[in-house]
């Protein structure tokens, strides 16, 4: 059986910070920090490439920046580009999935913010929680009834949980 999914994602509460926190000067200064960690050039960041250095810096900025100051995703994946929303949530969905693959970059993500004095207990209230990922097979041939209770509690006790 083949699965499409469907990507919900909670609004969240209103965000704000304050006028210290300079969004243009916090920005340059995470990409100038990020980027020699990689080993990059800042302007590949804005260019559409698929290096996996070049996308897991991409990546990690997006993540601390959306999470910090509350972006849509939209605004978001404008930073570099035209990136579409879709981008971006694909983006925040592996990230958790590169930590576990490659210490490296893990290593980065926490040594960065540490140093740019990103309180993490903070960035997590902030944060969005990212994607619920609800699999809805393709209705191709109908489903037992059985089946469709068993999905139903399934997702009961996500939305409980």
């Amino acid at each position: 059986m083949t699965y499409t999914y469907q990507i919900a994602i909670k609004k969240p509460s209103a965000i704000s910070y304050s006028q210290d926190d300079d969004f243009e000067s916090f920005l340059e200064t995470l990409i100038s920090e990020l980027s020699p960690m990689f080993g990059i050039h800042r302007q590949q960041l804005y260019e559409k490439c698929r290096v996996k250095n070049v996308k897991y810096c991409r990546w990690i900025i997006w993540e601390i920046v959306w999470a910090k100051f509350g972006l849509s995703l939209k605004k978001t994946g404008s930073i570099f580009g035209n990136y579409d929303h879709t981008t971006v949530m694909h983006a925040l969905i592996k990230l958790p999935e590169v930590f576990e693959k490659n210490d490296y970059v893990k290593f980065i993500y926490e040594h960065i913010i540490k140093k740019m004095q990103i309180d993490k207990k903070q960035l997590r209230q902030k944060r969005r929680k990212v994607p619920i990922i609800i699999p809805q097979p393709d209705f191709q041939k109908p489903l037992s009834q059985p089946y469709l209770k068993q999905k139903i509690n399934r997702l009961h006790k996500l939305k409980s949980a």
